[in-house]
């Protein structure tokens, strides 16, 4: 198919179905914050002094992002985790 334009050929790309396309389930560190109590009750996490073992793998959830802070000591198991959330965690004094 050809347009008045000489750069115009056709449609470009495609677009995957989306039965295909599997969405992350993420969580902030403000989240984690608010929701480690809870983590606690539903047996996903569990206090250890003055640290917390959190473990979002078995919660469900696929990558911790970095927004917000936490103030506590908190050791996560997660799948994938950004920069800046690594970074926060380890100033708390986490892992």
């Amino acid at each position: 198919m050809l347009k008045n334009d000489r750069e115009y050929f056709g449609r470009h790309g495609f677009k995957r179905p989306q039965c295909v396309v599997e969405a992350n389930r993420t969580i902030n560190v403000a989240e984690l914050r608010e929701q480690v109590e809870q983590f606690v009750a539903l047996g996903f996490a569990t206090k250890a002094g003055d640290a917390y073992d959190v473990n979002l793998t078995e919660a469900g959830i696929d990558k911790l992002l970095g927004n917000g802070n936490i103030d506590f000591a908190v050791n996560v198991t997660v799948d994938a985790v950004s920069e800046k959330a690594r970074e926060k965690i380890e100033a708390a004094g986490g892992s």
